[in-house]
């Protein structure tokens, strides 16, 4: 406890030295930092999560006792401030035994607009600092991705905000998502990207548990909506688009099973895509593109993705982009790799996500086993994004370059 506590402190010392940037300003970030709420002499960083259902958003934060909080929010007229009709939400607070911190929670109903909201002491009349906060639907919805931070400081969060929020193509982000090893150990705290970076407080952030993580630790903090109990794994729908996350740390491949299945039985109806979340990288060439734990989820996973008709299936764990051909149940789809990729029912696209922090690159020498279009940069920093629409999902690759961000690979997603 007391460790945990000195190590919270110490973030939010970096955080108080180094803040600077704009609270709500998502394009111009330099640093990675934003200036911090404080409430009872300490300093509050919120994170969002993406809701249980479509258009709600959870803000989330840990603090070292447990005070009464409330969330004000409401309509982005341009002034900074929040009118009279803005809306209230009182936090609500458990204490976690794994994180030694209590964890506040509330959660906002949105319609598409922008907003802003704060925190408050119970009783306080309005709150000193404000959020930004832009909720879209049923139009393009740009999500940015990427893998395998394995953060220890703020020194890796500055690193991974730089690259997810100032990046040439990162911004208008409407959600993060981050497929797993978010920590480099099990000793690392969760909490270090939403102490120090600035995009957790504007961008609703989903993550998934890699190998390196606890999911204890990290589902603490960054809680996926409608996880279960017993595989850890999760969906949630954003706007008309169903996300299920698996957790590999769970090796009964029967139980995945039974949660895919029925996930996607009860909630995909209405919906325009299907997107699997997996931190093992289902088809990759990379140094632990033959190691059993990927084989046994690859050869368990394989023929329901098929059968179920994911469109996509987004991993991690080798360190690099790699795009697939559209695959079936068997085979792949010969001439499936060019700019526009068109599906038909019972095929899927496979991508590995690249780490835009770049604590660990891989550039051992592989042998081409599975079917990739295109094997992007190995010893880069990068990230991708995905617009989505009803007809459509557009990606673009990216590499976090020192200078600038230059483009490694752009397709489009389409239905045949």
């Amino acid at each position: 406890m007391r460790k945990k506590t000195l190590r919270l402190l110490a973030l939010l010392l970096c955080l108080l030295l180094f803040s600077g940037s704009a609270a709500g300003d998502v394009t111009t970030v330099a640093t990675g930092y934003v200036a911090e709420t404080v409430l009872y002499g300490q300093a509050m960083c919120p994170t969002l999560l993406p809701g249980s259902e479509d258009g709600s958003v959870v803000v989330r934060w840990a603090a070292m006792n447990n005070r009464p909080v409330v969330i004000h929010y409401g309509a982005d007229d341009g002034s900074g401030v929040l009118g009279e009709d803005h809306r209230t939400e009182k936090a609500q607070s458990a204490y976690s035994a794994m994180l030694g911190l209590h964890v506040y929670s509330a959660k906002i109903q949105l319609e598409p607009g922008d907003y802003i909201y704060g925190l408050a002491e119970e009783g306080a009349d309005m709150p000193e600092r404000f959020y930004h906060l832009h909720w879209r639907t049923g139009e393009s919805f740009r999500v940015v991705m990427s893998s395998d931070s394995h953060m220890y400081n703020w020194k890796e969060a500055a690193l991974y905000d730089n690259a997810i929020i100032s990046g040439s193509g990162a911004r208008d982000a409407d959600m993060i998502i981050h497929t797993g090893d978010l920590n480099d150990n099990t000793k690392a705290p969760p909490y270090v990207l939403s102490v120090c970076s600035a995009h957790t407080r504007v961008v609703p952030t989903l993550a998934i548990c890699g190998n390196h993580d606890v999911p204890e630790i990290i589902y603490a903090f960054f809680t996926p909506p409608n996880l279960d109990r017993q595989t850890k794994d999760f969906w949630t729908v954003q706007n008309n688009i169903l996300f299920l996350g698996i957790n590999i740390n769970e090796r009964n491949m029967e139980e995945h099973r039974r949660y895919l299945t029925q996930a996607i039985t009860e909630h995909r109806e209405g919906c325009d895509w299907t997107v699997l979340l997996i931190h093992y990288s289902m088809m990759s060439n990379g140094v632990h593109g033959k190691d059993q734990p990927v084989y046994n989820f690859r050869e368990g996973l394989r023929d329901l993705i098929a059968e179920y008709d994911v469109d996509l299936v987004l991993s991690g764990h080798d360190h690099e982009y790699d795009r697939s051909y559209l695959i079936g149940a068997t085979d792949m789809v010969e001439g499936s790799g060019g700019s526009v990729v068109k599906k038909r029912p019972g095929e899927t696209l496979y991508l590995s996500l690249p780490t835009a922090v770049g604590n660990k690159l891989y550039s051992d020498s592989r042998e081409p086993v599975y079917p990739l279009a295109v094997e992007g940069p190995q010893t880069e920093r990068g990230y991708v994004t995905a617009d989505f629409s009803s007809d459509g999902i557009t990606f673009t690759a990216w590499c976090a370059g020192e200078d600038t961000d230059f483009i490694v690979d752009r397709f489009v997603l389409r239905r045949a």
